[in-house]
């Protein structure tokens, strides 16, 4: 065995193994010592819990998962959030199943309350809808803040501890949601909850796209990991509303803190312990590099397109219900569509894992936006939830779009032109999905106070066009390679000719 420790890390006879690090085989997936008079004994029980845990499937797996309970923890909250005011606003032991003498109370997704024969009561949902938008809003004012902290910390340090630390922090606003009452307690719970939201993430992603080198393969792999989404989304508005009017507040949130600990587990057969040449390396952060990332205007406009992922999509979710109400259509049935359209998005990602291999990128996320408008255009045209229906999935397939290959994108751009400082520029840009979100919710629905429904729906629609003809720009404009960002990597002089020549 060499001193340099070259030979500790031998491949098994007859296999070919894709490591974490790129395409083609490589040894350091392996932690076993393969001495060379034993190369040829069979593979145990223990290689293979080995190479399971440095597979490229477990980190996927893990992303997902990790995806699928943030998403399932929000929307969770957002089926209740009316419920949980309601026991802060009214005596401790009131809540959404109480049922008073004279009539039954009933929760409804859109706050408030329902009290058959009578109606819903108006005020109760105006008094309520305005603590209901702080609690909501607070946890994408802390990500729009902390995401770009956390890309620094990450590629600095590395992905290992944040990702830990996430879980812990996700875990804690888990339980804390099931006792806390106290409105100002559930902003701070809110708040933490936005923190572990943006560690996990970032790490998260970070590992993702450090694992998958080849950008065809990357791609494939965001679709799948982003599917935890849309079944973050099923899963979080059917346990929340199911599970509260059946067993009360705890049953949810207990049950998601459960599954935590299921993620919690992945996570650490991810992060400790990892082989020789995948640890996480202290790198040196300097502010004139990440200056000229923010100074990149193709940089820039793959964190334009991240903001307008969310602010293509997240309109819909504050604007749809209150028009659909007000059309006659019953809470159920506007579960049933959003139910629906989440269906649709998780098909459609499975399309665009398959159509990643053979179109380039910056199609699909055109292609996603010209979807987004196509229901924009044609959701005021409709007028009953049935017919909404068709828009609302078509809406939430052209999301399907964008989301998978906008990280792609960014980090091809920034492994191209900035020698590969992956994790600050993921940080930039979920910080602008958190602030494309938090300014179509707020803003478009704004909008349509002021003016309508279908005039909010066309501006949308507006800015989607705009940005899929910027999209569609990219596809003919090659993306130069920044020379002076990669003389110091091993591979600059193959793409960037030396001066001397």
């Amino acid at each position: 065995m060499s001193d340099n420790g070259t030979d500790r890390y031998s491949e098994i006879p007859g296999q070919n193994i894709q490591g974490g690090h790129g395409a083609g085989p490589v040894n350091d997936i392996w932690l076993l010592e393969w001495p060379p008079e034993d190369e040829t004994r069979p593979v145990s029980a223990k290689d293979k819990w080995h190479a399971f845990r440095r597979s490229q499937g477990l980190v996927i797996a893990v992303v997902f998962v990790s995806l699928a309970l943030q998403t399932s923890l929000s929307a969770t909250l957002e089926a209740i959030l009316p419920c949980l005011l309601l026991e802060d606003d009214q005596d401790p032991t009131a809540s959404c199943q109480t049922t008073p003498s004279t009539s039954s109370v009933v929760a409804v997704p859109g706050g408030g309350r329902t009290d058959p024969g009578v109606g819903r009561e108006e005020p109760k949902i105006e008094s309520l809808s305005g603590k209901g938008g702080v609690l909501l809003a607070v946890k994408f004012a802390v990500e729009i803040v902390v995401r770009p902290l956390v890309g620094i910390v990450v590629g600095r340090f590395g992905h290992k501890s944040p990702l830990l630390v996430g879980c812990v922090l996700d875990a804690a606003a888990t339980i804390a949601f099931a006792f806390v009452k106290p409105f100002p307690l559930l902003i701070l719970i809110r708040m933490v909850q936005g923190l572990g939201s943006s560690v996990t993430y970032v790490a998260a992603v970070t590992l993702l796209a450090e694992r998958f080198k080849d950008k065809k393969e990357r791609t494939k792999a965001f679709a799948v990991a982003f599917g935890g989404y849309a079944v973050g989304m099923l899963g979080g508005y059917s346990m929340g509303s199911v599970l509260y009017q059946l067993l009360g507040r705890l049953a949810p949130f207990l049950l998601q803190g459960g599954l935590k600990c299921f993620d919690a587990g992945l996570r650490l057969l991810v992060v400790c312990p990892t082989a020789e040449g995948t640890d996480d390396d202290n790198k040196s952060f300097t502010l004139s590099r990440y200056l000229n990332i923010i100074r990149d205007p193709y940089i820039i406009h793959a964190l334009g397109l991240a903001f307008v992922t969310e602010f293509a999509y997240s309109p819909i979710l504050a604007m749809a219900p209150p028009w659909l109400l007000q059309r006659g259509a019953q809470e159920w049935q506007i579960g049933v569509l959003f139910l629906v359209s989440g269906v649709a998005q998780l098909i459609m990602q499975e399309v665009v894992k398959r159509l990643s291999s053979i179109v380039d990128n910056w199609i699909l996320a055109a292609s996603g936006l010209l979807l987004s408008v196509t229901a924009y255009i044609s959701y005021p045209w409709t007028r009953s939830v049935w017919e909404a229906l068709a828009p609302n999935c078509i809406l939430c397939a052209g999301f399907a779009f964008v989301m998978t290959v906008v990280s792609p994108i960014v980090t091809n751009l920034v492994e191209l032109r900035h020698n590969s400082e992956i994790a600050q520029v993921l940080g930039l840009s979920s910080a602008m999905l958190s602030l494309g979100f938090a300014v179509g919710t707020s803003g478009t629905g704004a909008l349509m106070a002021a003016t309508t429904f279908e005039w909010g729906c066309y501006m949308v629609a507006f800015v989607c066009i705009i940005f899929a003809c910027l999209c569609l720009i990219m596809v003919f404009h090659p993306v130069p390679v920044n020379c002076t960002e990669v003389k110091s990597a091993d591979e600059a002089y193959e793409r960037c000719p030396s001066d001397e020549e």
